[in-house]
């Protein structure tokens, strides 16, 4: 299994500042999204987000995340209304 911690870490101190020249907001937003989907991934999948690997990481896993998501703002909106 190829882990996925070393492939994030290059994509925030590698890709977004030195080849994408992306600001730190956006970077930051980055790091956010990132943290959900790894929680969220680590949560279903049954490990540590430090052992998630790239392997396990698929189009319906990500899709399922975005789900949540989508459900998570519509019950914070609905809450805040």
């Amino acid at each position: 299994m190829t882990p996925i911690a070393p492939h994030i870490t290059a994509f925030f101190e590698l890709r977004l500042p030195l080849e994408r020249r992306v600001s730190e907001d956006t970077r930051d937003s980055y790091a956010y999204a990132f943290k959900l989907f790894l929680t969220y991934a680590s949560a279903r999948l049954k490990v540590a987000p430090s052992q998630l690997a790239m392997e396990q990481i698929d189009a319906p896993l990500v899709a399922a995340f975005l789900q949540f998501a989508k459900e998570q703002l519509a019950a914070a909106q609905r809450l805040a209304a």
